[in-house]
C-alpha cells in the first residue's frame, strides 16, 4: 500500500515540474508527446516523495478545466472541474491576520463529454520542450491522479533565487502535500543534474490515495462523472494581514464559496512559479496566469501499472590510473524491482562526459553483474553486455548480452567498467559516464517498465603518469593573428609556435600532440592539413629546412585531433625543440570573414631509457586567430570600389601615424612599397605603429568628412619592414591620386594661422594653389608639435599629403608632417 501510495504521489508531481510560456492545451494532453529540449531534459516529470525522499519520473496526461462549448473545447463541468474553495481559516489572535487555512480540493472527470475542436493545440515551454496539436481525445477513468499548487511552497525556508525571472518568496507553505514537483525556469538539464535556477518546490497531492472523498465509491481511480475531493492544509510565514489582497481572496471563498483554482493557460505542465491565488474568472481558455494556470492536474488512462526498476548508485571515489588493459570500475550500483511483478532488465544508456576523446580513448565500457557485491570484477562476476562510444561525449545504448530478470522486492548488483586505450589516452585527461536510460519490461504485464533514480554520474577518472619528470612546452612569440586569401602562394599557414623542453635526466621522444580547433571556419571543409613541423630555424614559418613530423585532418568542426608522429623527434637531456603547427588550407572552400584557431592541448612523450611517460607542464596553449580574407587588391583599387566595400590590402608600407604623439589625427597612413598609392586607415585599438613596418588590413572603405576615402579596418597584421622614402614634387601636381601619400613640397612661407590641432602655415612654390582658408596662394601645412622655430622664409616640407573639406564644400589638399625632422627652414630659396 505504501508503494502504490509513493507511486502516485510522484507521478503527479513528476507531470508539474516544468514552467510554461504560452502554449495551447486540451482536457487531456498525453505528455508522451512532448518533444525534450535538450538530450539532458527528456519529456517527462520528475517529483520527489514527500516522506523519503526518493526520486521519480513518470510519463502521463494534464487536464484542463476550460470552460463548457467555448475556446478550442471545453468539458461539461466547465471551469469547475478543477476546483478549490476555502473552508476554514485561522486567524492571529487580536490582528486577524490569517496564519493558516484549509482548501476543499475537488477534480471531477468531465472527459467525456467535452465540445469543441482540438486543433491550435500545439504548446511549448520555458524548458525548450514543446508539444503538437492533440489528435484525438481520449473518454477515460483518470487513474493516479495529482493536483499541484504552483502558488503555494514546500516548507517555509526561503530558498528561491531573489532575481527575475523569480517573484517573491511564496507567503503560502503547504502543510500536508504527498510529493514535491520539480520546476525550472530555463532550458538545463533535469535532476540530479540541475543548476539553478531550480528545484522540488511545488506542493502536490494524491487525488486517487484512499483518504480522498469520491462520489463512486472508487477512490484509486475517478470514473466518468466522478468527483474527488481532498481538504489541502496550508500555512502562511509571514501572516497574512488584511490589507493583502490574498486576504480578501481567501475570506471570500470561504464567506461565498467563489473557486480560486484555475488550469487554463496556455502552457505544459507547471506555469508560472510562483503563482498566486486568484478568483476563477469563468472566462474560457486561454487565460494567463495568475488567473490562467494557479494549479495543475495531472493523470495516467493505465487501469493496470506495470512494475517499476529503481537505480541507486554506490559511491566510488573519483581516481587517477594510466592504461594498463585492464577494466576500471567507474560506477556501481544496484537495481531493484518493486512489489508489482518481476522487471527483466535489457538495456542501458551512458552519456560521455569529460576532457577526454571517448570515441579514440576508451576501448570498451562493459556491464557487470557483481554476483557478491564486493564491488570488485573477479572470476564470480558475469560479463553482460558492452559497447564503444563512436562520437566523443556521446551516446551509448549497451543492449545487454544476458537480460537480466528482477524477481519483484529483490534487489541486484552491477558494475560499470572501462578499458582505456594505451595508444590514444593522454596525462591529465578526464573520463565519467552518466547513466540517463534504462530498458526494462515487466515480465507478468509486458509493458515498459518505469525506471527510477536516474540519472546517475560515475566517479571521475583522471589520466595520471606514476613518472616525476616532466615534459614543459612554451609558447612563442613568433606568430601574430593574422589572414589567409586564396590566391596566397604560400598554402602553409602557420597557427601555433612552442618549444619543447624536460628536466628527464634521459633523452626524452615526443610521440603525439593533441590539438583542438576552434573558430568560425569549417576545420573538416577548409583545412586539407593539419601538420607539424620540426622548425629547426626557428621562423615561425615552414621552410625548406623544416622537418614534418606527422599530420592529420580534423574529422568534425571545433573537433580534437591527436597526431602521431611518425618521424618522432628527440629532445636531447638539457635541450630544447620547436615545434610548428600548420594549416594547409583548401583555396576553394572557406566563406570570406572565417576564422581558424588551434590549440595545443597536450603532448606526450617518453623517457627514451625507461620508457615511463612524462608528465606535461604548459599545456593548454594558444595560437593566433586566422582570418580568411578575399584575394588582395591594390590600394588604387580599393580607391575604385563604391565606398563601403570590403577589401583586403597585403605587404603594405607604413608611412606615418598621425596619432602620435598628442593624438590629434586617429589615422595612420599606408603606401604600395612602389610608391604609387596611399592610404588612410582608422586607428582605433591599433597599437601605435613605425614607419616601414609592413600590415596586411582587411576592412571597409569609408569617405571621410566628405573630402577623403579612409579604410575602417576589421583585422589587421603587423611585420617588420623598412621605411619608403617621400615622392618629392611640386604643389599642382600633389593632390588627387597622391592623396594618403607620404610627400614633400617646397615654397615660401605666404601665410599663418592657429585652428585647434594647432598652428598652420602656407607655402607656395608658384603653383599658385588658394585653397580658402587663406587669402594667400599655397598649401596648408600643420606645424609639428614638437618644433622649435615658427616657419617663415622658405620651407622643405614633408608629411601625408591629405584631403579635406574646404569653405567652398570641395576638397582641398592639407599636408601634415609627422615631427618637426619634417621641416626644413631655409632664409633664402637658394
Amino acid at each position: 500500500m505504501r508503494h502504490t501510495l509513493i507511486f502516485m504521489l510522484l507521478v503527479m508531481i513528476a507531470l508539474s515540474l516544468f514552467p510554461a510560456v504560452r502554449a495551447a492545451a486540451a482536457p487531456g494532453r498525453n505528455l508522451a508527446d512532448v518533444v525534450s529540449g535538450t538530450q539532458l531534459a527528456p519529456a517527462r516529470q520528475w517529483f520527489m516523495d514527500w516522506l523519503d525522499d526518493r526520486t521519480y519520473v513518470a510519463d502521463w496526461r494534464e487536464f484542463y478545466d476550460n470552460t463548457s462549448g467555448t475556446g478550442a473545447w471545453g468539458g461539461s463541468s466547465s471551469s469547475n472541474a478543477i476546483k478549490g474553495i476555502v473552508t476554514a481559516i485561522t486567524y492571529e489572535t487580536f490582528t486577524d491576520s490569517i496564519n493558516g487555512f484549509t482548501i476543499q480540493a475537488s477534480v471531477t472527470n468531465d472527459l467525456y463529454d467535452y465540445s469543441g475542436t482540438l486543433t491550435g493545440t500545439a504548446g511549448v515551454n520555458d524548458h525548450g520542450q514543446s508539444a503538437p496539436d492533440i489528435a484525438t481525445q481520449s473518454k477515460t477513468a483518470m487513474r493516479h491522479v495529482y493536483l499541484a499548487t504552483a502558488f503555494a511552497k514546500d516548507d517555509t525556508t526561503p530558498s528561491l533565487p531573489q532575481s527575475p525571472p523569480f517573484g517573491s518568496e511564496p507567503v503560502i507553505h503547504a502543510a500536508n502535500p504527498t510529493a514535491l514537483a520539480w520546476y525550472c525556469y530555463n532550458n538545463g538539464p533535469e535532476p540530479p543534474m540541475w543548476s539553478f535556477p531550480s528545484g522540488y518546490w511545488v506542493p502536490a497531492w494524491d487525488m486517487t490515495m484512499n483518504m480522498v472523498s469520491d462520489t463512486k465509491g472508487t477512490p484509486d481511480v475517478i470514473e466518468l462523472g466522478d468527483t474527488h475531493t481532498f481538504n489541502l492544509s496550508f500555512t502562511c510565514s509571514p501572516v497574512i494581514t488584511k490589507t493583502d489582497p490574498l486576504y480578501n481572496i481567501i475570506t471570500r471563498s470561504k464567506n461565498e464559496g467563489k473557486d480560486i483554482f484555475t488550469s487554463r493557460s496556455s502552457s505544459l505542465k507547471v506555469s508560472a512559479f510562483p503563482s498566486t491565488l486568484a478568483f476563477d474568472p469563468g472566462t474560457a481558455y486561454p487565460q494567463d496566469p495568475p488567473h490562467g494556470a494557479n494549479v495543475a492536474v495531472f493523470y495516467s488512462t493505465d487501469s493496470v501499472r506495470s512494475g517499476m526498476l529503481w537505480f541507486r548508485s554506490i559511491q566510488i571515489n573519483n581516481h587517477t590510473n594510466w592504461p594498463n588493459g585492464s577494466p576500471d570500475i567507474l560506477l556501481q550500483m544496484t537495481a531493484t524491482a518493486d512489489s508489482v511483478e518481476n522487471i527483466t532488465w535489457q538495456s542501458v544508456t551512458f552519456q560521455a562526459l569529460g576532457t577526454g576523446d571517448d570515441a579514440a580513448d576508451i576501448s570498451s565500457v562493459d556491464v557487470w553483474l557483481d554476483n557478491d557485491a564486493d564491488g570488485t570484477i573477479n572470476t564470480g562476476d558475469t560479463h553482460i553486455g558492452s559497447g564503444h562510444f563512436s562520437t566523443d561525449n556521446g551516446t551509448l545504448t549497451i543492449n545487454l548480452s544476458s537480460p537480466q530478470t528482477i524477481v519483484a522486492n529483490r534487489t541486484i548488483n552491477m558494475l560499470v567498467s572501462c578499458i582505456l586505450s594505451s595508444a590514444s589516452p593522454w596525462p591529465g585527461m578526464t573520463y565519467q559516464l552518466m547513466m540517463t536510460n534504462a530498458g526494462a519490461a515487466g515480465v507478468q504485464t509486458q509493458q515498459p517498465a518505469s525506471i527510477y533514480g536516474i540519472p546517475i554520474r560515475s566517479a571521475v577518472l583522471t589520466l595520471n603518469t606514476t613518472s616525476t619528470n616532466t615534459l614543459t612546452v612554451h609558447g612563442s612569440a613568433l606568430l601574430h593573428d593574422h589572414m589567409w586569401w586564396s590566391s596566397n602562394p604560400d598554402r602553409n599557414n602557420p597557427m601555433l609556435s612552442a618549444s619543447v623542453s624536460s628536466n628527464s635526466t634521459n633523452s626524452v621522444i615526443l610521440d603525439r600532440i593533441l590539438l583542438q580547433a576552434s573558430g568560425t571556419g569549417n576545420d573538416v571543409a577548409d583545412i586539407s592539413s593539419v601538420d607539424v613541423w620540426l622548425d629547426r630555424d626557428p621562423l615561425g614559418v615552414v621552410g625548406t629546412e623544416d622537418t614534418r613530423l606527422g599530420n592529420g585532418t580534423f574529422s568534425s568542426n571545433n573537433g580534437r585531433k591527436s597526431i602521431v608522429l611518425t618521424s618522432p623527434p628527440t629532445i636531447p637531456t638539457g635541450e630544447s625543440i620547436n615545434l610548428l603547427i600548420s594549416y594547409k588550407m583548401n583555396p576553394a572552400t572557406g566563406a570570406v570573414g572565417s576564422t581558424y584557431q588551434l590549440q595545443a592541448i597536450d603532448v606526450c612523450a617518453h623517457d627514451a631509457v625507461t620508457g615511463t611517460v612524462l608528465q606535461t607542464n604548459g599545456a593548454p596553449l594558444t595560437g593566433p586567430t586566422t582570418t580568411r580574407v578575399p584575394d588582395p587588391v591594390s590600394i588604387g583599387q580599393a580607391k575604385l570600389a563604391p565606398v563601403g566595400s570590403h577589401v583586403f590590402l597585403a605587404n603594405k608600407v607604413v608611412t606615418a601615424d598621425l596619432r602620435y604623439p598628442l593624438n590629434l589625427i586617429n589615422l595612420y597612413y599606408i603606401e604600395e612599397p612602389n610608391r604609387v598609392a596611399g592610404i588612410g586607415v582608422s586607428a582605433s585599438g591599433t597599437d601605435w605603429l613605425s614607419p616601414g613596418q609592413r600590415v596586411n588590413i582587411y576592412g571597409k572603405t569609408r569617405l571621410m568628412d566628405g573630402a577623403e576615402l579612409v579604410i575602417d579596418p576589421e583585422q589587421v597584421a603587423v611585420s617588420s619592414g623598412s621605411p619608403v622614402k617621400p615622392l618629392l614634387m611640386n604643389g599642382r601636381s600633389s593632390g588627387g591620386v597622391c592623396t594618403g601619400m607620404l610627400v614633400t613640397i617646397w615654397g615660401s612661407v605666404t601665410d599663418f594661422n592657429f585652428s585647434s590641432i594647432g598652428g598652420l602655415f602656407w607655402i607656395d612654390d608658384g603653383s599658385g594653389i588658394r585653397d580658402g582658408f587663406s587669402a594667400y596662394n599655397g598649401i596648408e601645412v600643420l606645424i609639428p608639435w614638437d618644433i622649435s622655430e615658427i616657419p617663415s622664409g622658405y620651407v622643405c616640407a614633408t608629411g601625408i599629403m591629405r584631403s579635406i573639406p574646404g569653405p567652398a564644400g570641395i576638397p582641398v589638399r592639407f599636408l601634415v608632417p609627422r615631427s618637426s625632422d619634417d621641416v626644413i627652414i631655409f632664409s633664402s630659396p637658394h
